[in-house]
């Protein structure tokens, strides 16, 4: 059994004994007590299955990525209601327990959109054509030594995002977005 398996039939296990205790009439001191702590007992367990399932508990804050035109995609608040929407956004996987984690999609995909619009007004006329061998694809990537982005080419795809035509053309993308690439794609200069 996994572990939230086990959470989940121990959750069980206590409301129903909490079930039984509560038909007691009249309740003694001990029912009383036993009540109580099974109930603090079920909320422990309740926020340790919100935490291995991913989602915060009811009434918790959670945080997805939202977009407005102008401030671009950011981390938004909710708070969990297990209602549609919440179900939706956790099966897309766009729910995130902390502002940070959300925030961190939102950068990326900013960075992603400002690459695309990069790539159309700089190299609008390159697309890489994987079956021409003679057709060099550029790209970049970041050196485990010295932290700095690098160029790279290729005639094969080994699976990078973005490629581009022309080592003049990458270098100057490197100089004009590389700071916030290094930043937002690879953690560097967080």
């Amino acid at each position: 059994m996994t572990k939230q398996e086990c959470l989940s039939f121990e959750k069980l296990t206590l409301s129903t004994m909490l079930e039984v205790y509560k038909s007691c009439d009249p309740p003694s001191f001990y029912v009383m007590n036993r009540t109580q702590e099974i109930e603090r007992q079920l909320e422990e367990l309740e926020t340790e299955l919100g935490r291995l399932s991913g989602r915060a508990n009811l009434g918790e804050d959670y945080w997805f990525v939202m977009y407005c035109v102008t401030k671009g995609f950011y981390a938004y608040p909710c708070e969990e209601s297990s209602n549609a929407s919440a179900d939706s956004r956790f099966e897309s996987g766009n729910y995130y327990l902390t502002k940070e984690a959300a925030q961190k999609r939102a950068d990326r995909i900013n960075l992603d959109f400002k690459i695309e619009k990069w790539q159309r007004e700089s190299d609008p006329d390159f697309v890489p054509d994987w079956n021409d061998c003679a057709q060099r694809k550029f790209f970049f990537y970041i050196s485990s030594e010295s932290w700095e982005l690098v160029v790279g080419s290729c005639d094969q795809n080994p699976g990078i995002d973005y490629y581009f035509s022309s080592r003049e053309i990458i270098e100057k993308f490197i100089s004009e977005l590389g700071d916030e690439v290094k930043k937002v794609m690879f953690g560097v200069g967080v």
